[in-house]
């Protein structure tokens, strides 16, 4: 059976100087594929459809499988080489089964620039680590989520902003990872995947190179204990939280902030237990950045985003002037960049 072929083409306004030409199968089914070529002076698609589209709106349905292909083709552009040129026109050309054409032009005037900017050249993908994006699978899906909110999320100008997108990344990237049921059972999933695959972070965990237990204090662990463990009947969580972790420095600041808790702890009978551990951990001297890797993104990022998402801290993009909070943000959105890459650089693994 005869078919409509289509050709969309994103013209850029300045190349990129580079001759590199990179060819890729876009699967729209398991079987079928649209073929995409992208090159320095812009992205071109070619499909064939069995029934006639109205081309002046193949950008406008998100639900179009053209439209997911373009916008994949973008996102994989911006992941490999670390920015997009400015688009300068998108070509839509539409060929019937009898031969007849039709052709329809957005110009400049009428296109939102999808990137502005550019990655650092430490966040930039190798184009061979994304082809799952190209297939028709849940796993393609999410990686193309997780990649255009890691992508924006990376260059926000403001840490909440920043926090949102990246944090919303990594729900995507964790929840198609994890087979839990809720989000306790997938964050813990996405722990032991961590502390199981530690070789794939290395680059997160030198981010915690410097960090002593002097700095970890900083952050805000009373708020987060009265938060997370609110009575008494949340004292075995609170125990289960402190024996989870074995690194010297979380150990030294478990011993300032027991006091917290400590009633509850000892009329549960759990104290002796936990001021053991706590104790032998210390005494054992040992840091594990991975485990630390664990407490900023898995623990104390959950709690950063429920406390904005249940609307009980003021949006920190309405500070004036920069305050701890802020800092703090900004650390956590760099340590989101850095493992969100290396967690889509791993993607074989999941």
């Amino acid at each position: 059976m005869k078919k409509y072929r289509y050709k969309v083409y994103l013209a850029f306004i300045e190349e990129q100087g580079s001759s590199r030409s990179t060819s890729l199968k876009a699967y729209y089914t398991d079987d079928f594929f649209d073929e995409l070529e992208i090159i320095e002076a812009g992205i071109t698609l070619i499909c064939y459809r069995s029934k006639g589209r109205n081309i002046s709106r193949i950008l406008t349905d998100y639900k179009s499988t053209i439209n997911t292909q373009i916008t994949k083709a973008i996102f994989y552009y911006i992941a490999v080489n670390g920015s997009i040129p400015r688009i300068d026109y998108i070509k839509i050309e539409e060929t019937s089964p009898s031969g007849d054409k039709k052709e329809f032009i957005y110009d400049s005037d009428k296109l939102i620039q999808p990137f502005e900017g550019s990655l650092p050249d430490n966040l930039l993908i190798p184009e061979e680590k994304l082809s799952p994006l190209f297939l028709a699978d849940k796993k393609a899906n999410t990686i193309l989520l997780a990649l255009s909110l890691w992508i924006k999320g990376s260059k926000s100008n403001l840490a909440g902003d920043g926090f949102d997108r990246l944090w919303t990344s990594f729900n995507s990237l964790y929840s198609f990872i994890s087979t839990g049921n809720n989000e306790f059972e997938k964050l813990k999933d996405m722990r032991n995947f961590i502390l199981t695959n530690r070789d794939l972070f290395s680059e997160s965990t030198r981010l915690f190179s410097e960090i002593n237990d002097t700095e970890l204090r900083k952050l805000r662990w009373r708020e987060l204990v009265l938060n997370d463990y609110v009575n008494e009947s949340n004292t075995k969580a609170f125990r289960d939280f402190i024996l989870r972790y074995k690194d010297q420095r979380i150990m030294k600041v478990f011993s300032e902030i027991l006091p917290y808790r400590k009633d509850f702890l000892s009329r549960k009978g759990y104290i002796n237990e936990v001021e053991s551990h706590i104790s032998t951990f210390i005494e054992a001297g040992e840091n594990d950045d991975h485990e630390l890797l664990c407490l900023y993104l898995i623990k104390y990022s959950y709690f950063i985003r429920n406390k904005y998402f249940h609307g009980e801290k003021l949006d920190p993009t309405f500070y004036l002037i920069k305050t701890d909070e802020i800092s703090e943000l900004k650390f956590i959105n760099t340590l989101f960049s850095t493992f969100i890459k290396e967690l889509i650089l791993a993607n074989e693994k999941y």
